[in-house]
């Protein structure tokens, strides 16, 4: 690749696709913009994940995106072809969110950007470069795995449309506390991904409650609702309702 000239602008040519392509930083974008390549890049997605120029303008605040090192991917005639967002803590790096346009995927251009996210973590001095992706997300597995990334655990996160959440078949009291004092149980839990690390939780919006599970101890809960959805971000469970094996935060 080309080193960035001033304006943060560098091409590549492909020989194998006789094509050039232009690489910018987010920088060059509005958000309006940045939200539109993103809902072309997530098109045909395992679920919704269309953004708003407020949520993208969000998501960059909340966990740190870094859009001087965000890469946007267009042909030399300005077509868009993916959007790779780097988020930036101390020295250490994450992927907020990686796409490819679907008239480019199958082609190799997530290849071409997947080196560019890693090239501009480089350059912010990150020493890891961490992400998420899904099990049933193959292509993207093979994709992250042929990059160098190599897998360190298994997540499991939870996210309900509340058009879709049941109705209550029992009373169950609870009770809301303030977000304060779940935060220990919470830290307690060994390395939280990027978005559940203590930066995101306090800048956004969560509330927190308790209850009691089967055996009398308190249950803690710290989520997220909207009018779409129902986030859980953490969770102290109780030994009644938990394997043993999970209850070791």
């Amino acid at each position: 690749m080309l080193p960035s000239d001033q304006q943060g602008k560098k091409e590549q040519c492909d020989p194998g696709l006789m094509s050039t392509y232009r690489y910018t930083t987010a920088l060059h974008y509005t958000f309006a913009q940045l939200s539109e390549m993103h809902n072309i890049s997530f098109t045909g997605y395992f679920f919704p994940m269309d953004l708003t120029p407020e949520s993208t303008a969000s998501m960059y605040r909340v966990y740190h995106v870094a859009p001087q090192h965000c890469v946007a991917m267009h042909t030399e005639d300005g077509t868009f072809v993916g959007l790779a967002k780097l988020a930036l803590r101390g020295s250490r790096a994450w992927c907020a969110g990686f796409g490819i346009a679907p008239a480019f995927r199958g082609k190799g251009m997530g290849k071409l950007l997947v080196v560019s996210m890693i090239e501009e973590a480089r350059k912010a001095g990150a020493t890891t470069l961490q992400l998420e992706v899904l099990e049933q997300n193959i292509a993207a597995f093979k994709l992250y795995s042929s990059a160098g990334f190599a897998v360190t655990r298994q997540l499991v996160g939870m996210q309900i449309a509340t058009s879709d959440l049941p109705p209550a078949t029992s009373a169950i009291s609870t009770a809301p506390v303030a977000l304060d004092s779940l935060l220990p149980s919470i830290i307690a839990q060994r390395r939280p991904d990027w978005e559940h690390e203590l930066p995101s939780i306090y800048a956004t919006n969560h509330r927190a409650l308790v209850t009691t599970g089967l055996d009398g101890s308190p249950v803690g809960l710290v989520f997220q609702r909207t009018d779409a959805y129902l986030r859980v971000l953490s969770a102290t469970p109780s030994a009644s309702t938990t394997p043993k094996k999970w209850l070791r935060f």
